[in-house]
């Protein structure tokens, strides 16, 4: 039986499986050099270390960032990459309100990164609450307070 790179990663804890999560999205950008926007930008969100923290994942090509891993996990934040000619534009995620727009990758990933909060970190596994034989109800409360964490900064970002 094979298993993918990110599977083994996530035997070996959360740290390994942001690793390599981060190179399958690096990974991904290389082989679209039709769209050398979004390479661009996986670099630039590479290179800034509180992103580099949290779990990249893209759809679409827009990049998204969440602090957890499991599903349903609620992305943090998440870019639309610029083209042809519209600026990079960073925005709650799923569909949520525009937080700003940008024209280069710099200012994207520290207007990306600005509104999280300072305990906004891709340490914790939301799948051991999410899974297993506790109830419907301790999922849900556990559930809101994690979104509690991150709700008041994209809210104060987007004023």
């Amino acid at each position: 039986m094979h298993f993918s790179a990110l599977a083994e990663a996530h035997e070996h804890g959360h740290a390994a499986a942001v690793a390599a999560q981060w190179n399958l999205i690096r990974e991904q950008a290389a082989r679209a050099p039709d769209f050398p926007e979004f390479g661009l930008l996986v670099d630039a969100a590479h290179a800034e270390p509180r992103l580099r923290q949290l779990f990249p994942f893209s759809s679409h090509w827009t990049l998204g960032f969440r602090a957890y891993m499991g599903v349903p996990t609620p992305a943090e934040v998440a870019i639309v990459p610029s083209n042809d000619g519209h600026p990079y534009r960073v925005q709650k995620y799923p569909h949520g309100g525009v937080i700003g727009e940008a024209r280069t990758t710099q200012e994207t990933v520290v207007m990306a990164a600005a509104p999280l909060p300072a305990g906004c970190r891709g340490d914790r596994r939301i799948s051991r609450v999410m899974g297993g034989t506790r109830s419907a109800r301790h999922r849900r409360a556990q559930w809101s307070t994690q979104l509690a964490l991150v709700r008041p900064a994209l809210n104060v970002a987007s004023r």
